[in-house]
């Protein structure tokens, strides 16, 4: 019997092992090298070119600064020039990026590089930074190593669909995230300094992902990590706007138009059927539109619906002391993907959902985390944009993708399962008796200390 309980196990454990080296492949295929093939034109050109305008002393917000840096010349990137001469390129592509100033700050090293050199060390230091990051969750979770649980969580973050689009588009949300998730890490091992300046540079580098990381130190009451992410961050932004200042650039005002083009209608994050690549984003108002009604009453829905979910976060964190826990931060970061833009690359943030999944998978909310497991799978697949090229090659009738489910349930299916993947985790957080992060005991996220002794005692 026990002979064939160990065949067993050994089974399943070379079945993990496949799984992971499977989603390895992907990962590779996917990510890195889908970005080594689009070096010509990604998300991180941009910024890049912005960043060397910054360090030359001129507008970064500027459509025709950024033709004078831009490293690329050949056919496939022609439009850029035209539509920046013409005033479409903002409305169309989204260039120049609206990043504020302390991103360039933080870009000031890449820019100093040449292109090819820039675009690869980017790529290596975000796949080594979410390398870190998985590391940090799994341990965050109380995931042993080796464990079944551990080699899941594994294969489910390399197979992440919005992880793989982040890392082709060479987007600085999947390195934002990463340095979040390793920042927490270090705060919880008593590195709050380290992990504050840490949180710092990931909200300078994209504010709108970086953000969850700071709300969540400031009400887990990690005071010191907290004010080591807000000095960070403002001594970045005054270097950054001093820097302009004393070259006497008139930038804000280009922002501000920057930013009204981009969501004006028709505009390329227009969460209207005006846009016809409204479904690559993952906000809530993207849903709404569709359901119908004005643009204003589909911006106000989503706030107050953000904003009636989070009250509920903060009650539970705060009144039931359950700030720290891994539950908090990962419900935390799926409720700011709500109210405002966002690709969907930056559900990638579900990772520190699935990190609490796997750990509760047989606690006390088994349950809860198998509803939330199935969700989350909806992400595996990037599936918008395989709905929309089924319509395209002719697999899907048109007379079909203009019907009302099609464009309210199927192709917004994403924006669906993070609602009710929100409400799975907050229903999670309010029980009574939780198992905060795998553990029994409810005192938050252990320290990796007393993770380090456990291991060894069971050893």
């Amino acid at each position: 019997m026990d002979g064939g309980e160990g065949v067993s196990q050994k089974h399943r454990e070379l079945l993990l092992i496949v799984l992971v080296c499977t989603a390895a492949a992907e990962f590779v295929v996917r990510g890195p090298l889908r970005l080594a093939r689009h070096s010509d034109f990604n998300d991180f050109i941009s910024p890049y070119v912005q960043s060397r305008d910054w360090l030359q002393g001129m507008n970064p917000y500027d459509p025709q600064t950024l033709l004078r840096f831009w490293p690329v010349r050949n056919p496939e990137t022609d439009f850029v020039a035209k539509e920046a001469a013409d005033g479409t390129l903002v409305v169309r592509h989204g260039l120049p990026s609206p990043y504020p100033p302390p991103t360039f700050v933080i870009l000031a090293p890449f820019a100093l590089l040449p292109w090819p050199v820039a675009l690869l060390t980017w790529s290596g230091l975000t796949v080594a930074a979410f390398a870190l990051a998985v590391f940090c969750l799994a341990s965050l979770g109380g995931l042993h190593r080796g464990s079944a649980s551990r080699l899941c969580f594994v294969a489910l973050a390399l197979a992440f669909a919005p992880v793989h689009s982040g890392l082709a588009t060479g987007n600085p949300s999947i390195l934002t995230l990463a340095l979040g998730i390793v920042a927490i890490w270090l705060v919880q091992d008593g590195r709050e300094a380290w992990g504050g300046i840490l949180t710092g540079v990931a909200l300078c580098l994209k504010p709108p992902v970086g953000l969850g990381f700071l709300l969540f130190l400031v009400v887990s009451r990690r005071w010191r990590a907290a004010l080591a992410a807000v000095v960070c961050n403002t001594t970045v932004a005054v270097v950054a706007v001093v820097r302009m200042a004393w070259v006497h650039v008139e930038w804000f005002a280009s922002y501000l138009e920057l930013s009204r083009k981009m969501f004006s209608t028709q505009g390329v994050n227009d969460p209207t059927a005006a846009n016809a690549i409204r479904f690559s984003m993952v906000n809530l108002q993207v849903l709404l539109s569709s359901l119908g009604g004005e643009r204003w009453i589909a911006n106000a829905a989503a706030l107050l619906i953000t904003a009636v979910l989070g009250i509920l976060w903060l009650h539970f964190a705060v009144r039931r002391h359950r700030a720290t826990s891994l539950l908090s931060l990962a419900l935390l970061l799926t409720l700011l993907l709500l109210p405002t833009y966002h690709r969907s690359y930056e559900a990638a943030a579900l990772l520190v959902s699935s990190g609490w999944i796997l750990a509760a998978w047989h606690g006390q909310h088994r349950a809860l985390a198998r509803v939330a497991f199935s969700l989350t799978l909806l992400f595996l697949l990037p599936g918008p944009v395989l709905l929309q090229n089924f319509v395209d090659t002719g697999l899907i009738s048109r007379s079909m993708s203009q019907s009302w489910w099609w464009n309210t349930i199927a192709m917004p299916h994403q924006i669906w399962a993070l609602c009710l993947l929100s409400l799975v985790m907050l229903y999670a957080m309010a029980s009574t008796e939780e198992q905060l992060a795998g553990d029994s005991q409810e005192r938050g996220i252990p320290s990796v200390q007393r993770r380090l002794d456990a291991s060894c005692v069971s050893s």
